[in-house]
C-alpha cells in the first residue's frame, strides 16, 4: 500500500554534530519547498549481558528518555532560531534509529540523516543513506555531514 504524500520532510536526529547538520539542511530545504519539517528523535536502553537475576533499574529507562527529549528539544530550538517561521513538528519514539524512521517517513516528500564520514558512510551496499530507507516505499535520503571546522592559516 502507497503512503499519501505529505508536504513534509523528516530529519532524523541523535544530537550527534552530523544529524544537528541533517536537520539544519532539512529545514533549509523545508523552507525552500514550503513543507513542513518533522524531527524524529528515537531512543532505546541497549542492555548488554549483565548476568541472571540482574534487573535494570526503571530509573535507566527513564534517565534514557530524558536526554533524549533534551537532545530533540535543543535541536528543535536550534532550528527553530534558523528559520523562525518554518513549521515544525517533533516525534520522540522508544524504538530502534532505522524503525523509528521508517514509520515516520512514508509519505514525506524526502528524509534526512546524519553520516559521520566518508568511511562509515561507504561500508554500506546502499551507500551513505541506511539501508532501511533506501527501500520503497519511502521518500528519497539525504545523508549530510557536519561542517567542517574552518581551515588553519
Amino acid at each position: 500500500m502507497k503512503a499519501q504524500s505529505e508536504n513534509v520532510i523528516v530529519a532524523g536526529v541523535d544530537g550527534s554534530p552530523s544529524s544537528t547538520a541533517a536537520a539544519m539542511w532539512a529545514a533549509d530545504e523545508a523552507e525552500y519547498r514550503g513543507a513542513a519539517l518533522r524531527l524524529v528523535q528515537a531512543y532505546e536502553v541497549t542492555v548488554g549481558f549483565v548476568g541472571p537475576g540482574v534487573m535494570i533499574p526503571a530509573s535507566m529507562y527513564d534517565d534514557v528518555r530524558h536526554w533524549a527529549e533534551i537532545v530533540l528539544a535543543d535541536v528543535r530550538k536550534a532550528v527553530a532560531t534558523a528559520h523562525p517561521t518554518l513549521k515544525i513538528t517533533t516525534q520522540l519514539r522508544h524504538d530502534l534509529p532505522s524503525a523509528a524512521m521508517r514509520q515516520a517517513s512514508p509519505g514525506a516528500c524526502m528524509t534526512w540523516v546524519g553520516s559521520p564520514g566518508a568511511r562509515q558512510a561507504s561500508d554500506s551496499a546502499t551507500g551513505p543513506v541506511p539501508p532501511p530507507l533506501a527501500a520503497p516505499p519511502h521518500p528519497p535520503g539525504a545523508p549530510t555531514r557536519p561542517p567542517l571546522p574552518p581551515a588553519p592559516r
